[in-house]
């Protein structure tokens, strides 16, 4: 019977974190807050009401008896307008607040074989030619050619839209996803 792969040594997995063969993922393109009160701000019809309003407050405010009447109503058009932004910024930024908690609930963790010994690390501590174990209904964290399996099945419904599992066997490509 064939030894099962000891995975790298210590020596190995600084080498390539010296070289930068790491598991990191871009970051996740997070709207900032400028972009947020820009988007509500500057819409078509934000934009187009404020030029209606102007307009209609410097033709109004023109004549001596239309004064008083255009400006009370530009005054609550417009105050309805920047109601509206003012809540939609707020709520954008408390669903940005939520996404970036849960973000930070998420860091997933992988078991990799090194040394002989199976570890515990995060996703962005795997390096190259690292040997990563599954275990039934864990995801994958990273491509790569799977190189031990006993009944190993993958769900690569994200990747292909196929609904059904896709049984794997040494030497067949594993993806992340």
């Amino acid at each position: 019977m064939e030894d099962a792969p000891t995975g790298l040594t210590d020596a190995e997995v600084a080498d390539r974190l010296a070289r930068g063969e790491r598991n990191v993922a871009p970051p996740p393109e997070a709207r900032r807050v400028r972009d947020i009160v820009r988007d509500n701000v500057l819409t078509v019809f934000n934009v187009t009401l404020f030029a209606t309003l102007a307009g209609t407050l410097a033709l109004g405010l023109s004549t001596p008896a239309g004064r008083r009447i255009v400006l009370g109503d530009t005054l609550f058009a417009g105050g309805s307008v920047i109601l509206n932004i003012v809540v939609g910024i707020v709520q954008e930024l408390r669903a940005k607040r939520a996404l970036d908690r849960i973000a930070a609930l998420s860091a997933q963790r992988a078991r990799v074989r090194r040394n002989g010994a199976t570890l515990d690390v995060d996703t962005a501590e795997i390096v190259r030619d690292d040997l990563v174990e599954l275990t039934p209904g864990d995801r994958a964290p990273v491509d790569g050619p799977l190189v031990e399996a006993r009944g190993l099945e993958m769900d690569e419904s994200l990747l292909t839209g196929e609904s059904d599992s896709v049984p794997k066997q040494a030497g067949d490509a594993i993806f992340s996803g």
